[in-house]
């Protein structure tokens, strides 16, 4: 049976997704097709290393037309019978890809927002097309997420399963169970002892992972009020602390370089003139994150990839987020046991549960 996931969207998203791959993985003689994105390429490719996905499409769309991704996409799945095609990133293209395969059924999510003028009911896909589908699961996106924070995203994941092979509603699903599969791939083994060599790392080290983004573009605070937050971080114990670095500039970069003075030791990796035991990496690879990650005994991190991937190691994290959207982070949130979200602004909390996460 050859089952087609489409999952064109973020990190985030894939790993969400990955108790329903491996569900779908378990059905006798299933053949599992996904379609992703340049954004989770990486994890792609390595559930199709391990064996949870067997045949991988992938797009960039932010690069492209939705035209040429259609006929891309059209083209490659072109006189493959498909049992099943679960849409889990809901849109009108991926619908009408889906409409334009060969397949049995189509199952999908369908998100109900509100249209910007007269407050309209607003699907996607358009409900007329519902149509085309077996079944789908709704989830309502109104007042960012706040009609339905109560049911998180990967509930509605496990619904969608559970409407397309008939299993009643009561089955349950453990939302923090984490997989037990091997997330670093060959490439993260590999940069993971390059940089244990580099730290000097032994096995009495407690490392903090400090993952230095864009999106503390964000935060409010002022660059002095960052200064004496990330100036307490360091003084706050005697971990190795390694700050990653996102896929721009933010604007409290330079003051990190400033505070910090750098020094380079590896063709990504830098250590402090002035600080003991800080470590910059500029530029990564996801593998590398994840190596990282894999590495450390905290995660800090403004919401994204690296928060779900951090529940695939077990880490306790540091969940940084903005509160004015706090129903759309719980929606969202990683599944991890030790695990706060926090405002980014709040920097006495964080220093705090750093404080609290460091004794257990």
């Amino acid at each position: 049976m050859r089952f087609l996931i489409i999952r064109n969207d973020g990190i985030g998203d894939l790993i969400l997704s990955i108790p329903f791959i491996e569900k779908l993985k378990k059905k006798k003689g299933s053949l599992l097709y996904l379609l992703c994105s340049s954004r989770n390429i990486e994890l792609a490719k390595h559930l199709k290393e391990i064996g949870l996905i067997d045949y991988l499409i992938c797009f960039n769309e932010s690069t492209q037309s939705k035209y040429s991704f259609y006929k891309y996409v059209k083209r490659k799945l072109q006189g493959i019978r498909f049992e099943y095609i679960f849409i889990l990133k809901p849109s009108t293209t991926n619908l009408l890809i889906s409409i334009s395969l060969i397949r049995k059924k189509i199952y999908s999510l369908v998100a109900l927002n509100e249209s910007r003028f007269f407050k309209l009911k607003k699907y996607s896909p358009p409900f007329l097309l519902s149509m085309f589908l077996e079944k789908y699961e709704l989830i309502d996106c109104r007042n960012n997420y706040k009609n339905s924070v109560n049911t998180h995203m990967s509930k509605h994941y496990l619904n969608l399963y559970n409407l397309s092979f008939s299993i009643p509603k009561k089955t349950k699903f453990i939302l923090n169970k984490t997989s037990k599969i091997n997330f670093l791939n060959n490439k993260s083994i590999i940069y993971l002892e390059k940089i244990k060599k580099l730290i000097n790392y032994n096995n009495k080290n407690f490392i903090i992972m400090f993952h230095f983004d864009e999106k503390w573009d964000q935060s409010i605070l002022s660059k002095k009020e960052f200064e004496i937050f990330f100036t307490s971080l360091l003084n706050l114990s005697k971990a190795k602390i390694i700050v990653t670095r996102g896929l721009s500039d933010n604007k409290f970069e330079k003051l990190f370089y400033n505070l910090s003075k750098l020094k380079k030791i590896n063709t990504n990796l830098y250590s402090s003139y002035v600080i003991k035991n800080l470590y910059f990496v500029k530029r990564s690879l996801y593998s590398e994150l994840s190596a990282i990650l894999s590495l450390s005994d905290i995660v800090v991190t403004p919401h994204g990839g690296l928060s779900h991937t951090s529940v695939l190691f077990g880490k306790k994290l540091i969940d940084l987020i903005d509160s004015d959207r706090k129903a759309f982070f719980k929606k969202w949130s990683p599944n991890g046991k030790i695990m706060k979200q926090l405002d980014i602004n709040d920097t006495e909390q964080i220093l705090e549960t750093l404080k609290v996460f460091s004794k257990r």
